[in-house]
């Protein structure tokens, strides 16, 4: 059984049938490989039918972009709960690639309820035989997957003590998603939480796709550097006024105006 990030050798497929989890962008990836390859590939899908619209591209102007952040807690849950359930299309092209091949097939309304030795995939409908089963379901958003937060993981604030309980059990991955400062920063109970910044999916509930989506790459970007800037500035102001009264450049020093330091009063 694979992964779809693992590396898999397509070429020992050949003549084999393949089980593929999941309809996405990178299960139709690895469906397309391994069906080039000489395999023949049975897609499984929970839904009744391929996603048809992807809700994110609509968010992909300037108001959303830098105006998400600023909305009220309630309708940000409420937008991205909301994208996030619709879904995102896999790319027509790669549906293509795949339909040209008379190997390929897609079982709807089917899901995985268990994978046993064979391999064999289970759904409540039936158990399916192949030679080799691929999982492309995606990737979670869970900050105690994450050995590098270990020791501050406790005291890291997320979405699910920002919505109802109800909410947050309807919409559980949305409710782990860390709930974030406007520079990106963690927030919590710890006093140097705020020095750790996400900038990746993890921040979609709190500013919008600005950490990986092209049209909003580059303002999340300046958002980010923006914060950091500002809050080392915070952190060193006692300093900067220091330095400020020592700061001296002689700019009237060519001209007859020119009074040495020691003189000025």
């Amino acid at each position: 059984m694979f992964h779809s990030a693992d590396d898999v050798d397509f070429a020992s497929l050949k003549n084999k049938r393949i089980g593929i989890l999941g309809a996405g962008a990178s299960a139709f990836d690895n469906a397309g490989t391994a069906l080039e390859a000489g395999a023949e590939v049975v897609m499984f899908a929970r839904r009744p039918m391929l996603p048809q619209v992807n809700k994110s591209k609509w968010t992909a102007f300037p108001g959303f972009l830098h105006g998400y952040s600023a909305l009220d807690d309630a309708r940000k849950w409420r937008f991205y709960t909301y994208i996030f359930s619709e879904q995102v299309p896999p790319p027509y092209e790669s549906v293509l690639r795949c339909e040209r091949h008379a190997g390929f097939s897609i079982l709807f309304g089917e899901g995985w309820t268990d994978i046993a030795p064979g391999p064999v995939a289970m759904t409540e409908k039936g158990r399916h035989k192949f030679d080799a089963l691929i999982v492309c379901t995606g990737f979670d958003v869970n900050l105690t997957d994450r050995p590098e937060v270990a020791p501050i993981r406790d005291a890291i604030d997320v979405w699910a003590n920002h919505v109802s309980a109800n909410e947050a059990r309807k919409f559980p991955e949305e409710a782990r998603f860390p709930y974030l400062g406007d520079a990106f920063q963690l927030r919590g109970n710890h006093p140097e939480i705020g020095r750790v910044h996400v900038f990746n999916w993890g921040s979609t509930m709190s500013h919008g796709a600005l950490a990986g989506d092209i049209p909003g790459l580059e303002i999340g970007a300046r958002r980010l550097a923006t914060g950091i800037v500002r809050d080392l500035f915070l952190e060193d102001a006692d300093r900067h006024w220091e330095r400020v009264q020592v700061h001296n450049e002689d700019e009237l020093k060519p001209t007859r105006y020119f009074v040495p330091l020691d003189k000025r009063k």
